[in-house]
């Protein structure tokens, strides 16, 4: 039973960090702790037809 759970859980877990509404709300959170412990905004991040090459979400 614990064997299935575990693999249940891999897979879950892998699911969702490979989520773009995931990496979104974790890039939200990052940009709000930052701008509350350094006082400043940091810079919007770039649209994703300006990021180059390593834009992978939209293939």
């Amino acid at each position: 039973m614990t064997v299935w759970f575990r693999i249940f859980e891999v897979w879950l877990t892998a699911r969702l960090l490979a989520s773009p509404t995931f990496r979104r709300a974790v890039s939200h959170v990052h940009r709000r702790v930052t701008h509350f412990r350094t006082g400043e905004r940091p810079p919007e991040p770039p649209e994703p037809h300006e990021r180059g090459g390593t834009y992978l979400e939209g293939t």
